[in-house]
């Protein structure tokens, strides 16, 4: 059964802090050994070689993972979009913190096996999604807001909720009559206060 996570990160801090942490990952995506690296199962931008670059010796903490994207946003913000397995890399966000001290960093989380979705983003600085309805034969909605998914499901399938658990009954019971697997996916917000 896959087991992907796929994350997506702002990470804010004090302007030396985001350039030192941007040329670690320029150092790794451009290491010697780069083609070597990329057969390898997690690739070039695998976090064990992120965090060995970091410690300068191999992390006692299972690396899963890798980025896939990165890209410095200003000064003081950069985006990165990785994947791991089950969750977001929790202890990669340790280690980083360790060392980069001034860094907030910011997530959003899609699991893959189970339709879950986390973020920290509690104010929805940069992630404000919160509902998805997923139906097999149409991509997914997302919604940010509870009254807007509501308001979605009355003009579009006809379905009239004003609580979460109104929506899953309905989105499920639709699905039954109509032969089309239909799901809600609810965010959850999980705070982080180390952010």
């Amino acid at each position: 059964m896959p087991n992907y996570a796929y994350t997506t990160h702002y990470i804010e801090g004090c302007g030396e802090d985001i350039r030192n942490l941007y040329e670690l990952l320029l150092r790794v995506d451009q290491h010697p050994e780069h083609e070597k690296r990329s057969a390898e199962y997690y690739g070039h931008m695998w976090w064990g070689y992120i965090l060995r670059e970091l410690l300068g010796e191999n992390p006692e903490v299972d690396c899963r993972g890798s980025i896939s994207r990165y890209e410095l946003e200003n000064e003081k913000c950069l985006y990165l979009e990785a994947e791991s397995a089950w969750h977001a890399p929790y202890e990669i966000y340790d280690f980083l913190r360790q060392h980069f001290p001034s860094i907030k960093i910011f997530y959003y989380c899609e699991c893959m096996d189970d339709g879950t979705m986390t973020t920290n983003d509690v104010d929805c600085k940069y992630f404000s999604t919160r509902y998805v309805v997923d139906r097999e034969d149409y991509e997914p909605e997302s919604f940010d807001t509870l009254a807007e998914m509501c308001q979605w499901l009355v003009s579009e399938l006809e379905i009239f909720a004003s609580s979460e658990d109104e929506a899953e009954d309905a989105l499920r019971k639709y699905g039954e009559d109509n032969d089309i697997p239909t799901s809600l996916h609810i965010c959850q917000v999980l705070p982080d206060e180390k952010q």
